[in-house]
């Protein structure tokens, strides 16, 4: 499914101009936005179990999550500016 989107995206980034047209620059918006929600619906179809989270547990996510461990256990330890 990625490949067919990357080609698409090539093909129209190798076309000179965009259709001046409304209803066929539209209908072109249309066939990725169409695109977008099927992969969303699928993708929300694949991950309607209770036991996974709504996040991919990936490195990036981990990272913030120990920043923001860190950065609490850093309040508690540290004297900060309170009201």
């Amino acid at each position: 499914k990625a490949n067919t989107r990357i080609e698409r995206y090539l093909a129209q980034k190798a076309q000179p101009s965009v259709p001046l047209n409304e209803e066929k620059f539209m209908a072109r918006i249309e066939e990725f936005e169409d695109e977008d929600k099927e992969e969303k619906e699928e993708k929300e179809a694949t991950s309607q179990s209770k036991d996974e989270l709504p996040v991919d547990r990936d490195y990036y996510f981990e990272e913030v999550i120990d920043i923001t461990v860190d950065y609490i256990l850093g309040l508690d330890t540290h004297r900060v500016a309170r009201r």
